[in-house]
């Protein structure tokens, strides 16, 4: 099965690639976090979120990740989305660090078909030295990379700048997600993102394991 789409924002906007498509999930049981976050509404416990944390799992070491779709699937990098937040004109693969946060993306992105169950794929990244990891969304090189990145994808490049090509060459990226009009849907202001950029890469990162999510359970922020 073909990837679903990935979100892409440009500006106040957002763009959005890929092929949408109907919730097929075959995995069995509940969605299990590591942080044993929530995802439900009602009288559940939100945890010391991920979100509240100064940092993120590095790249650099082996680690899991999670991707939200509207249906289960298959990874195979080449059919990946090949414009996003971090990367143009080539595949990229989006992950995040937190189950519930995929969870919120597959169920609110405005990017996505609507649906009433979602599945969260899980990944285990093997880890590599040639990554890069943006600290925040204040930082100036994520700001000028992201302007960079968004002259590219409207086809209107500057300068060459050596240093964002050797980025955009580099195994994975990571970083944060302006997504405004997700975050007007309830997906967290603070979400994390990571690409898988290189193909050569690809084998790093292994899918684990797929779980069901009734998207009525999916707590909004």
């Amino acid at each position: 099965m073909e990837e679903d789409m990935t979100l892409v924002v440009r500006g106040k906007g957002a763009k959005c690639n890929g092929k949408k498509g109907a919730t097929t999930s075959t995995s069995k049981g509940a969605i299990k976090t590591t942080n044993k976050a929530p995802v439900v509404k009602g009288k559940a416990r939100r945890s010391p979120s991920l979100y509240r944390r100064t940092s993120h799992p590095d790249p650099k070491n082996k680690i899991k990740l999670y991707h939200g779709s509207v249906s289960d699937f298959e990874f195979d990098h080449s059919k990946s989305t090949k414009n996003g937040d971090l990367h143009f004109d080539k595949p990229g693969f989006y992950l995040t660090d937190n189950p519930d946060a995929a969870a919120q993306y597959a169920c609110l992105s405005h990017c996505l078909e609507p649906t009433d169950e979602a599945t969260v794929l899980e990944f285990e990244w093997a880890g590599s030295q040639n990554v890069h990891t943006f600290p925040s969304i204040t930082d100036p090189t994520w700001i000028a990379y992201s302007k960079w990145i968004e002259a590219n994808y409207m086809e209107t490049p500057g300068s060459p700048k050596p240093q964002f090509t050797a980025m955009h060459n580099m195994d994975m990226l990571s970083g944060p997600m302006q997504t405004p009009g997700d975050v007007a849907n309830g997906v967290r202001s603070d979400f994390w993102q990571y690409v898988l950029l290189n193909p050569t890469a690809a084998p790093k990162l292994k899918k684990i394991g797929s779980h069901k999510v009734k998207c009525s359970t999916v707590v909004k922020s």
